[in-house]
């Protein structure tokens, strides 16, 4: 049987959107186990080898970090400028958009969920460019990581504070088609931010729709202020408050 051109690459386009949502599906239900870091670690320890690559993906963002934030020749335009290139450059978007959407991106078209990627973006590289200037980090360090998946790692970094308590940082990454590592969570204390976004998104699109859930980013982006539920975790990321719980609700399968 010859088969035509077009067939060939129909076929072809289809094996890629199948391995590309598969993919999706395991990072799903990567970022869905949202374990207290710390215990994690410990749990897994036996069964789970570290993972070397992912720690220093994650040791390079970190002194790239730092770097920005000790350079004393910046002001903190110029330092928040830094961070926001570095951010977009570690942080794999698509992966997370797609996350936070859940069962909502299915009834969106290919310029809505472009859409809301750049827009989520801009609001995320915002708020923690802006969080990060404004608090002084003395140093971040690798501690411990394992290897979920041959693409998908949790590495635990110690944050050291000049002022108020130190606290630690679980950044979840997977590895791309090209071979970089890029960040799709970061938790603290059993908070994740990227399933936080997905219950607070699945409430707004669910009660008021797609245009509202934008136009909501987009003020807190403009105003520099961050989304209601997303407060607390904020406290406990700068904060360093390990006892406490931020409370998550069910995203919506």
């Amino acid at each position: 049987m010859i088969h035509s051109a077009a067939s060939i690459a129909h076929a072809t386009d289809t094996g890629r959107q199948r391995s590309r949502l598969a993919r999706l599906a395991l990072l799903g239900a990567f970022l869905m186990a949202v374990a207290a870091p710390q215990t994690a670690m410990a749990t897994d320890a036996s069964t789970q080898p570290r993972a070397p690559e992912a720690e220093r993906a994650i040791t390079r963002l970190n002194d790239r970090l730092v770097g920005v934030l000790n350079d004393g020749t910046k002001d903190t335009s110029a330092r928040e400028h830094a961070l926001a290139n570095t951010l977009r450059d570690e942080i794999d978007f698509n992966t997370i958009a797609s996350f936070v959407l859940g069962r909502y991106a299915a009834g969106l078209n290919g310029d809505q969920r472009r859409m809301f990627q750049h827009t989520f973006a801009d609001y995320v590289v915002g708020t923690y460019s802006r969080l990060l200037s404004r608090n002084a980090i003395a140093k971040m360090s690798v501690t411990a990581s394992r290897k979920v998946t041959p693409d998908t790692a949790a590495v635990s970094t110690h944050v050291d504070r000049r002022h108020g308590k130190e606290t630690r940082w679980v950044w979840r990454v997977h590895r791309m088609e090209t071979g970089h590592w890029r960040i799709v969570d970061l938790q603290t204390a059993g908070a994740s931010l990227a399933v936080n976004y997905r219950s607070e998104f699945g409430d707004t699109l669910r009660q008021q729709g797609f245009d509202a859930l934008i136009q909501e980013i987009r003020t807190h982006t403009k105003h520099g202020t961050a989304l209601p539920d997303e407060n607390q975790a904020i406290l406990m990321l700068v904060g360093g408050d390990q006892d406490s719980k931020l409370a998550l609700s069910t995203p919506d399968p």
